[in-house]
């Protein structure tokens, strides 16, 4: 029995040392419950467990009009799905405009993997709500309506419609520290848009780290199992 009581501190302390699951961050509009928030397109930091990441905001621009207004992504009774909700958008009106980048850069991270999941969605057709959106400098891996995901993007037809949010599967930060990940919302024309609503980002974990968990997770149940045998 004194092995048991030796063993489990071990296993909870290792489990305790997992980082949270995922950070949600909200753009815009009201507050979500169990999300970070930016109220405009103001840099500013996020402490997310051992990690502070900077946002760095350059060429967005806040709105009071909702996003999603009882769409699909906040009816779907997730916490990400209602970031949908509102946005911070992209728009050039100049005349004869060949169209504008906004970026938002995130630094800080000290993982080495992660899952970024991207809410761009606004529940009105009208205007052209088109735009390139990429994560260093890749399109992502899924997302709705079109073939080659976030290439001209439509936050009506390929967000709204759809309730599907763009996903990039495995995102490695690049930069000086290998700390940085840019999320990059590119127009090609006067009046064009892009839309951010809201961002999950999610910690791959290593496999060798997963499977020291298991493994620690294992050895409880394998001392249980012995001392009932040897009883």
């Amino acid at each position: 029995m004194k092995n048991n009581l030796l063993i489990l501190p071990l296993t909870c302390c290792a489990l305790s040392s997992l980082p949270a699951q995922s950070l949600i961050v909200n753009f815009n509009g009201s507050t979500v419950a169990g999300t970070e928030h930016f109220y405009s397109p103001t840099d500013g930091d996020v402490v997310w467990g051992s990690d502070t990441l900077n946002f760095d905001f350059e060429n967005f621009q806040d709105s009071s009009s909702t996003g999603n207004h009882a769409g699909v992504f906040d009816n779907d009774g997730s916490t990400f799905g209602e970031t949908g909700v509102s946005y911070f958008f992209v728009r050039d009106q100049t005349v004869d405009s060949t169209g504008i980048t906004a970026t938002l850069t995130i630094s800080g991270f000290s993982g080495d993997n992660y899952k970024l999941e991207l809410i761009s969605s606004v529940y009105s057709d009208t205007g052209v709500r088109l735009a390139d959106i990429q994560v260093n400098g890749s399109f992502a891996d899924s997302g709705g309506g079109v073939a080659l995901y976030g290439d001209d993007y439509n936050a009506y037809t390929d967000g709204f419609l759809t309730g599907t949010p763009l996903t990039w599967n495995n995102v490695v930060p690049t930069g000086v520290s290998n700390d940085t990940i840019t999320l990059t919302v590119a127009t090609s024309g006067q009046d064009l848009m892009g839309f951010i609503n809201g961002l999950r980002i999610t910690v791959i974990p290593e496999p060798a780290t997963m499977g020291l968990f298991i493994g620690l997770g294992l050895i409880p149940c394998c001392m249980l199992a012995r001392n009932r045998k040897y009883r």
